[in-house]
């Protein structure tokens, strides 16, 4: 954090821990307790969801949940830099750089390529984490379990029996 200690007269009025230890992490929250109404708000869309919406679904609001977990993830990095020095011996004046320029560069791109990366999903439909190989399993006379013969329809590879 900037060297902020506001002084009159020899008595400091606000520390400087009190930026980076007590109002980022409160502006944080606050953007995490405020973000369901500002986005009723902005989109507009009123109706109640009871289902969880696939990333892929909100591309925008996927890539702003990616750039504000890389800022805040940025932040929390660049205050372990002294470590980083002592560890790496990496110029602290070079790290203090890098962070500056990552924690605001990082959430950028992650936006821009979690976005294209939704987009992707959307237009090709395809379900890259899926792929069911497993078989069904049923449950034997005398209470053990056994895999059972896959249903006639032929499920191999799709989804799992309902």
């Amino acid at each position: 954090m900037p060297d902020w200690e506001w002084t009159v007269s020899g008595y400091t009025l606000i520390p400087n821990p009190f930026w980076g230890g007590i109002l980022y992490p409160m502006i944080v929250f606050s953007i995490l307790f405020a973000w369901p109404a500002l986005e009723r708000r902005f989109s507009g869309d009123r109706a109640q969801h009871h289902l969880v919406q696939r990333p892929r679904d909100a591309p925008f609001r996927t890539g702003l949940g990616v750039a504000f977990l890389l800022q805040v993830t940025m932040v929390q990095i660049a205050g372990s830099a002294d470590r980083l020095y002592v560890d790496f011996e990496v110029s602290y004046e070079l790290q203090v750089w890098f962070w500056r320029i990552a924690a605001v560069v990082f959430p950028i791109l992650g936006f821009f390529i979690a976005r294209a990366i939704c987009r992707r999903l959307q237009r090709s439909d395809a379900h890259p984490l899926r792929g069911w190989t497993g078989a069904p399993v049923a449950r034997s006379a005398d209470g053990g379990f056994e895999a059972a013969a896959p249903p006639a329809g032929g499920r191999e590879g799709g989804s799992p029996p309902a």
